[in-house]
């Protein structure tokens, strides 16, 4: 609860929302942003002919959560493309993975919640992917109800045309991270009432943890917490639920 007024107070008498899209559009975020849909094409073509299009679509989002302004001072269009290319080798889970298809399989509804902005067309492309074997799913995208640093807004979901495929809504908060008690009854009745959730980058998985929602968490791990705390080395990949 302090966290969360604090971080209010800051926008709402620090930062108009004017300020905080010019802090955006400096650092950078809209142009990396504009390197996703350039490139949306290719990605979507490669995921489509693999022989498991989830599973590299996965590989993909993961690899994509590395555009964080929130953690990272220096995001790099190189970095961001060396680790693309290195999508396919990509490790997952084999029994989180086993254990999303088959929620997959008998769900008649998914929520997936956004992280960053420069990385959404990429959640873009697993919606497209996961629509193609699932045709049946009912898909939910909540993203950010206000600016809250780089993350992905309503705007920014309707720049790349994600609401031409699934029904999106803002959360109705500016936090970061989702915050249960914090967001809007629209967003917390989408999440309590899903069959799955993807839940994307370090912020969501912090506070949303051990909620008794059935959340599949994805991100990248980008500071020494978060890879000492699962083991493995800077800018891997990390699907995991709470089972």
């Amino acid at each position: 609860w302090t966290a969360s007024m604090v971080y209010k107070i800051i926008i709402n008498y620090v930062y108009t929302g004017a300020t905080v899209g010019r802090r955006q559009k400096s650092s950078g975020v809209g142009s990396r942003k504009r390197i996703r849909l350039e490139q949306e094409d290719w990605i979507y073509a490669d995921i489509s002919s693999a022989t498991d299009p989830i599973r590299r679509a996965l590989q993909y989002v993961m690899k994509g959560n590395y555009i964080d302004f929130g953690v990272l001072s220096d995001v790099n269009s190189e970095k961001l493309m060396e680790l693309l290319s290195q999508a396919k080798d990509q490790t997952i889970d084999e029994q989180i993975f086993e254990e999303l298809m088959q929620d997959l399989t008998s769900a008649k509804n998914m929520v997936l919640l956004t992280d960053n902005c420069g990385e959404i067309v990429l959640d873009k492309l697993l919606i497209r992917t996961i629509m193609s074997q699932f045709p049946d799913l009912q898909i939910h995208v909540i993203v950010r109800g206000g600016h809250a640093l780089n993350d992905a807004t309503m705007e920014d979901a309707c720049q790349v045309g994600l609401p031409d495929l699934v029904k999106v809504i803002g959360n109705g908060t500016c936090l970061q991270g989702t915050y249960l008690p914090d967001i809007s009854k629209e967003a917390r009745d989408l999440l309590e009432q899903a069959d799955v959730i993807l839940s994307k980058g370090q912020g969501n998985f912090e506070s949303l943890q051990y909620c008794g929602l059935n959340i599949y968490y994805l991100f990248l791990c980008k500071c020494d917490l978060f890879t000492k705390r699962f083991h493995t080395h800077l800018y891997n990949g990390i699907l995991t639920n709470d089972r």
